[in-house]
């Protein structure tokens, strides 16, 4: 007979042993931890601070803010879902056996049953619930980069509230910015961002191939480069009303760089910030399709003079902070690289030292009993 596996600790190896709740190892005292603070974490949490209100329940959030979301049945057939942004002290202030850490999980030994955090603080659990959701595809470096470090302040992955705003910023100073990705955040910056130059850079052959077929993505293409109207960083206000999401300030500790990935945007993120670069008037779109950014340069000197006739050179200039060469050949230089390439599953912090079952994409495989 199959051991059997607790739906509640998605991690454990349905191929293991059953662990025998009188080992000394596992004390039924310890809390139930919950890690992520985005809506799979967060509801996680809520249900079983509801169905067992004896048990201690720990949330393990790497943000001060968490996403809350509440379901209201319209009808017979429809259910309207809201969704905000709240301080980690919400879920505390309505239950009781909730207590919140907001730390960074940097390493799980699974058969200690403890996680070892940013902060060097180790925490126990009894059942572990794992919603460490997705972080970005990043696009690799030239083994040639010597400062890491500075070249990593020109790519910006657009991932949550706070990079949107950073984008925002950023694009003051840009003339020229090359997108990679063709999916929906990529379709609506190239869309948004106007008074610059925009490269962008896909794998499929028209642009939005998620969404639109071949006739509706010529078409939309060839709205790209229309009249922008005239507009300023000053235009829109710093946030705008969203749809369904709603944004409570909370001040930072921690830096930009330091600052770990936060939950997903919401459908109306591109809302949020006026996005204008530093070309009044000018926005010129060139789209490089069947093609994916294959490597990243710190400066025109670090490539290879083979490939220099390949840099798309301007009239302007050729002094780019950074340079992206393509799968195709082709070399940019710009001011930033957005990248919007999808995303994998976020379970590094804890494969390490332990035998879990992994998918094909880094993800955790998981057999629940029935």
């Amino acid at each position: 007979m199959d051991p059997i596996v607790d739906p509640m600790d998605p991690i454990v190896d349905p191929m293991d042993p059953i662990v025998d709740p009188m080992d000394p190892i596992v004390d039924p005292m310890d809390p139930i931890v919950v890690i992520g603070g985005g809506i799979g974490g967060v509801e996680c949490c809520q249900q079983l601070a509801q169905q067992l209100p004896q048990r201690a329940i720990v949330l393990i959030s790497s943000s001060d803010m968490i996403k809350v979301s509440t379901v209201r049945r319209i009808g017979q057939t429809m259910d309207e879902l809201n969704v905000s942004e709240e301080s980690h002290h919400y879920l505390c202030h309505k239950y009781d056996n909730i207590a919140i850490i907001c730390d960074q999980v940097m390493s799980l030994s699974a058969s200690a049953h403890s996680l070892s955090l940013k902060s060097g603080q180790t925490v126990r659990y009894d059942k572990l619930c794992v919603c460490l959701g997705a972080k970005p595809k990043m696009i690799e470096m030239q083994d040639s980069v010597k400062d890491r470090n500075r070249l990593s302040d020109y790519i910006l992955v657009i991932r949550d509230t706070q990079t949107v705003h950073e984008l925002h910023n950023r694009l003051k100073s840009c003339q020229r910015v090359v997108i990679v990705g063709n999916g929906g955040i990529a379709t609506e910056l190239v869309h948004q961002i106007v008074n610059c130059q925009l490269i962008w850079c896909m794998k499929d052959e028209s642009m939005g191939a998620p969404y639109f077929d071949a006739m509706a993505a010529q078409f939309l293409s060839n709205r790209l480069n229309a009249e922008p109207q005239d507009c300023t960083a000053d235009d829109c206000p710093n946030i705008s009303k969203r749809l369904n999401y709603r944004i409570v300030n909370i001040e930072q500790n921690v830096t930009q760089t330091d600052q770990p990935f936060g939950a997903a945007l919401g459908p109306d993120w591109s809302q949020m910030q006026p996005m204008v670069g530093s070309i009044v008037g000018a926005k010129n779109v060139t789209i490089e399709a069947n093609c994916e950014a294959k490597s990243i340069y710190d400066c025109f000197e670090s490539i290879d003079i083979s490939k220099k006739p390949f840099i798309y050179k301007s009239e302007e200039t050729n002094d780019w902070p950074v340079f992206v060469e393509l799968t195709n050949d082709a070399i940019y230089g710009c001011d930033l690289i957005i990248c919007a390439t999808g995303v994998v599953p976020n379970t590094a912090p804890i494969l390490e030292g332990n035998h879990f079952h992994i998918g094909s994409d880094g993800g955790l495989k998981v057999r629940f009993a029935t």
